[in-house]
């Protein structure tokens, strides 16, 4: 009688991962929460994830060029910000999104990104959305 030897394969589940985007114009409303669902493996990074979304159009592009997002989950993520090439990160870019249940976009309008950034870096209070384009110089 042959005698078969098993070997280990290792499986990676992959897991869910809700996705949503604040309105960008009243046109834009019709779909909101704008919710997407992706597949992650467990061992994908949230910086893999924002490159991701920010290649596939998630995030619609607004006249003027210089829309801001804050990336949420349980906290301020990343910042991101249509003139900028890539998001700067208030974590660590390389963690894994396993435990995470949703990535929310919030919409900060024009306001400048790098003001918004530093304001959730110091714990100072964001400003107002509606307050148009403030730039931090």
């Amino acid at each position: 009688m042959a005698s078969f030897a098993h070997s280990e394969i290792a499986v990676t589940i992959p897991s869910r991962l809700l996705i949503t985007r604040d309105s960008v114009h009243a046109g834009d409303d019709c779909e909101a929460p704008h919710a997407r669902w992706i597949n992650l493996q467990e061992i994908e990074t949230l910086e893999a994830a924002l490159r991701l979304l920010l290649h596939n159009g998630y995030l619609p592009s607004i006249a003027g060029g210089c829309a801001t997002w804050i990336v949420r989950g349980p906290q301020a993520l990343a910042v991101i910000a249509q003139q900028w090439q890539e998001p700067r990160f208030l974590v660590n870019a390389q963690s894994t999104l396993v435990n995470l249940e949703e990535l929310r976009f919030v919409y900060l309008c024009q306001v400048d990104p790098e003001l918004v950034f530093d304001c959730l870096l110091t714990g100072a209070e964001l400003p107002d959305k509606y307050s148009g384009f403030k730039t931090s110089k």
